[in-house]
C-alpha cells in the first residue's frame, strides 16, 4: 500500500513539475519531440507509446505474473495498472479525439 501511495504521489509531482516548467503537460511532449522527433507523425506514435501502449504492455506483464505467481502483490500490481491504464487511454481520447471533434464545429 505504502509502494502505490508513493508511486502515484511521485507521478503527480512529476506532472506537476512538468507543467510548472513548460505551461501544461501536453507541452512537455511537444518540447521532447522538438528535439528528438521532427516529423507530426512520429511525434503522435510516441505520444500513443507513452499513454497506451507501454502501460498495455505493463499491465499484461502484471496479468502474466499475477498468473504464475499467485500473490496479493501481483493482484495489487495489477490493480495499479489497470487504472493507469483506463487513466491513459482517457487522456490520449481527450487530446486527439475531443479536440478534432471541437475543431470540425468550428
Amino acid at each position: 500500500m505504502g509502494t502505490t501511495i508513493f508511486t502515484i504521489s511521485t507521478t503527480t509531482e512529476l506532472l506537476d513539475e512538468i507543467r510548472n516548467k513548460t505551461g501544461n503537460v501536453s507541452n512537455f511532449f511537444n518540447i521532447a519531440a522538438r528535439y528528438k522527433l521532427k516529423e507530426y507523425h512520429n511525434r503522435k506514435l510516441t505520444e500513443f507509446m507513452l499513454y497506451i501502449a507501454i502501460p498495455a504492455l505493463g499491465f499484461i506483464g502484471s496479468i502474466a505474473a499475477t498468473i504464475y505467481f499467485k500473490t496479493l502483490f501481483f493482484y495489487t500490481l495489477m490493480g495499479i495498472g489497470a487504472i493507469y491504464l483506463i487513466i491513459f487511454v482517457f487522456l490520449f481520447y481527450d487530446k486527439y479525439y475531443r479536440n478534432k471533434k471541437e475543431e470540425k464545429k468550428t
